[in-house]
């Protein structure tokens, strides 16, 4: 699911999730509870992922991105929950 390197990784244990951004601008979410893995949700950034991050309850992830902002997912299906920017430059991280 993703075109280059991967450039960010988080996990979440209680749901057996792996998130991961890339080179690519591409945010996928792995289900690693079956064999092998399998992409739940494909978000695209404009730009290359800094950075990902999931909420303390594991409902969002957030994401920082080389396009000046921090986007704002559900966890569930991938969809925009919110943006924080734009910002003048590259957002190289991202914590809850």
């Amino acid at each position: 699911m993703h075109a280059s390197p991967l450039t960010a990784l988080a996990s979440f244990p209680e749901h057996r999730w792996l998130a991961t951004g890339g080179y690519d601008g591409a945010v996928v979410m792995w289900d690693v509870a079956v064999t092998p893995p399998a992409a739940r949700w494909r978000f695209q950034c404009a730009d290359l992922v800094n950075h990902v991050a999931f909420s303390r309850d594991g409902r969002k992830v957030a994401v920082s991105a080389a396009d000046g902002y921090v986007h704002l997912l559900d966890a569930h299906d991938g969809s925009v929950c919110g943006q924080l920017g734009p910002h003048g430059d590259d957002v190289n991280a991202v914590a809850w």
